[in-house]
C-alpha cells in the first residue's frame, strides 16, 4: 500500500489553529503552481492534500468553483477538507450542494452523517447513516454500522 501523505507535510498548528503553514511546496505542488484549468487545479489540490495542506487546498477548490460553480466533484472534495480543518458546517453545506447537483447518494449520506455528528446534530446524523445503510452493499454497510456506534 502506498503512502497516505507526503514525508514533508503540514502539522495541526497550521491547519487547526491560526499558525502560518511553513511547509514548502512538494515538487508536484510546485510544478502545478501555475494551474489555470479545472483539471490542473484539481491536480494541485490533490498535491496539497497529500502534504496535509488542507487550508491551501481549500483555496484551490474555491478557485475551481469560481470557474465552475456547479462542479459537484469540487464540492465533494472540498467538504472533507472542511472537516479536516474543523469546519463541519461548511462541509455540510458543500455536501448538501453536491446532493442538489446529483452526487452519489450513499456516499453523500455517509459523509453527511459524519459531518452532522461532528457538528453536534446527532439526530440528523443518525438519520443520514440510516439512509446510507439502505443504499450500500454489504462491505460499505459494515462501515456504516461501525460508524453508527458513535450515536
Amino acid at each position: 500500500m502506498g503512502q497516505y501523505f507526503a514525508d514533508l507535510h503540514a502539522g495541526p498548528e497550521s491547519q487547526l489553529d491560526s499558525a502560518p503553514c511553513a511547509i514548502p511546496d512538494s515538487p508536484e505542488s510546485a510544478a502545478l503552481r501555475g494551474a489555470e484549468t479545472v483539471e490542473e487545479l484539481f491536480a494541485l489540490a490533490k498535491a496539497l492534500n497529500f502534504q496535509l495542506r488542507y487550508r491551501d487546498a481549500l483555496e484551490v477548490y474555491d478557485r475551481i468553483l469560481a470557474l465552475e460553480p456547479d462542479n459537484a466533484l469540487a464540492y465533494r472534495q472540498r467538504a472533507p477538507r472542511f472537516l479536516n480543518t474543523l469546519q463541519p458546517e461548511r462541509a455540510i453545506a458543500d455536501l448538501l450542494r453536491c446532493r442538489e447537483l446529483g452526487g452519489d447518494e450513499a456516499d453523500l449520506s455517509y459523509r453527511l452523517g459524519i459531518a452532522r455528528y461532528l457538528s453536534g446534530d446527532y439526530a440528523v446524523a443518525m438519520s443520514e447513516e440510516e439512509r446510507c445503510f439502505l443504499l450500500v452493499n454489504e462491505e460499505m454497510g459494515i462501515a456504516v454500522v461501525d460508524e453508527s456506534h458513535w450515536f
